[in-house]
C-alpha cells in the first residue's frame, strides 16, 4: 500500500567504466558504493569517458561502444555486432538514434526509454544494476524496496501501521481497519507527542493482540526521560476494568525503564498479575531526546521474546505463555494498566505484525527507516 509520502520513478542511471561491479550486502538487500556510482560494467563493454552524459559518441565498432554518462543522462553511440557511426549526445532519457543504423542497443546510441538506460556506453552491452526495481536510488546506500527476500515478506506480514500523518485525533491504520482514538492530544507532524503530565494515549481496538499468534511490535519513538515504569504500550487490562488504570491483571507491556536495579528497558506479560510476569530486561534504559528504533518479538513458535534496538537485539528471554491468553481491552501506547507515570516523549510509526520477524528482517526494517517507499 502506497502513501503519499512516496517518491516518484526517475530515469535508470547508465554506468560506465573499467571494472566488476563493487557491491556491499547486508540484511538481504544490496548497496551501492562510491566506486560503482562512479561507473563499471562488465569488463567486455567499451570504455565509457564522460561522467555527465552530455558528450557526442565517437564511433561505434564491433567489440566497443562510444562514450556513454552515469545517472540516466545519455551516452553514445555502440553496437553489439557491427559498426556504427557517431551518435548525438542524448539527455536525461530521450530517443536520439546513432549515426548508422545498428549503431548502439535498442534505440541506439546511449539514449532510448529509461528502462533501457543501462545499455548506455557499453556497446550494447546493459550495465549490471544491483538495485533493479529502485530506478530512484540515485547515491550511494542500501537499495529501496523491490528485494524480495526482505520487503516482501515485511509487507505480507504487516497487519497495522499507525504513521500519524492525518492531523486529528484519529489514529489511522494504513494496512488494516483497526482505527484507533488519541486521547488528551492529536497528531500532528507525522507524530503524537506526550508531555508525561497530562492524561494522553492512544486508545487501540480490543482484542487487537489476543487474535494473533507470533507477533512483533516496531516503534520509532523519541524518549525524553523521567520518571520510571512509563509505558510505550501496555495491552492488557486490570481490575478496574475498561478504560481505567488499576493494578494490572493480564498484560504485556515495554517500559523505557523500569525502576529495578538498573533501571533498564523492560518488557513484561503475565495472565495472572505482578507475581507471575514473565520479564525480559535489556542491559541499559532507553536512550534519551533521540529518535530510536524499537521491535519487541514475541515467538510463541520458538518459546522466546526478544527485544531489537536500532536493528540489533538487546535481550532474549523464554515465552511459556500464549497472547491468545490475553483479556486485552485496554491496548494503549502511552499508558499502563497500572497508576504509572504517562509516556513522556512522542511516537512517530507504530506497527504490528502477525509473525515473529527475524533479526535480518528487522535489520532491513531499521534501515529502511520509518516511511519506506514499499509501503
Amino acid at each position: 500500500m502506497s502513501n503519499a509520502r512516496r517518491s516518484q520513478p526517475r530515469a535508470r542511471r547508465a554506468v560506465v567504466a573499467t571494472s566488476w561491479l563493487v557491491m556491499l550486502t547486508s540484511a538481504s538487500c544490496n548497496y551501492y558504493t562510491e566506486e560503482l556510482l562512479n561507473g563499471s560494467t562488465k569488463p567486455d563493454g567499451g570504455a565509457g569517458s564522460s561522467s555527465s552524459g552530455t558528450s557526442s559518441g565517437s564511433s561505434g565498432s564491433s567489440e566497443s561502444g562510444g562514450s556513454g554518462g552515469t545517472r540516466a543522462q545519455g551516452g553514445a553511440a555502440g553496437t553489439p555486432s557491427s559498426t556504427g557511426g557517431a551518435g548525438a549526445a542524448s539527455t536525461s532519457g530521450s530517443t536520439a538514434m546513432g549515426g548508422a543504423d545498428n549503431g548502439g542497443a535498442d534505440n541506439a546510441g546511449a539514449g532510448g526509454t529509461p528502462e533501457e538506460m543501462t545499455a548506455a556506453g557499453a556497446g550494447g552491452q546493459a550495465a549490471d544494476d544491483s538495485c533493479p526495481d529502485d530506478p530512484s536510488k540515485l547515491e550511494p546506500g542500501q537499495c529501496g524496496c523491490g528485494i524480495p527476500e526482505s520487503c516482501t515478506a515485511l509487507k505480507a506480514a504487516l497487519a497495522h501501521r499507525y504513521s500519524f500523518d492525518e492531523k486529528g485525533m484519529v489514529a489511522v491504520d494504513s494496512i488494516g481497519t483497526a482505527e484507533g482514538t488519541i486521547v488528551g492530544a492529536s497528531a500532528n507532524l507525522g507524530k503524537v507527542s506526550f508531555d508525561g503530565t497530562a492524561v494522553t494515549y492512544v486508545d487501540l481496538p480490543n482484542g487487537l493482540i489476543s487474535s494473533l499468534k507470533d507477533a512483533s511490535f516496531e516503534l520509532w519513538l523519541e524518549w525524553a526521560g523521567g520518571d520510571f515504569w512509563q509505558r510505550i504500550f501496555d495491552f492488557g487490562t486490570n481490575d478496574l476494568g475498561e478504560n481505567n488504570q488499576g493494578a494490572g491483571t493480564t498484560y504485556l507491556y515495554l517500559t523505557p525503564s523500569d525502576g529495578s536495579t538498573g533501571n533498564v528497558l523492560r518488557a513484561s506479560f503475565t495472565i495472572n498479575g505482578l507475581n507471575d510476569e514473565t520479564a525480559l530486561r535489556a542491559s541499559a534504559a532507553l536512550p534519551k531526546n533521540t529518535v530510536q528504533h524499537l521491535v519487541l518479538v514475541v515467538d510463541d513458535t520458538k518459546n522466546e521474546l526478544r527485544i531489537y534496538l536500532n536493528g540489533s537485539v538487546t535481550a532474549l528471554g523464554g515465552f511459556s505463555q500464549s497472547l491468545s491468553s490475553l483479556k486485552d481491552v485496554n491496548n494503549w501506547l502511552g499508558r499502563s494498566n497500572y497508576k504509572d507515570p504517562p509516556f513522556k516523549g512522542s511516537i512517530d510509526e507504530f506497527r504490528i505484525y502477525k509473525t515473529a520477524l527475524t533479526a535480518a528482517q528487522i535489520e532491513a526494517s531499521y534501515a529502511f527507516g520509518p516511511n519506506p517507499d514499499f509501503l
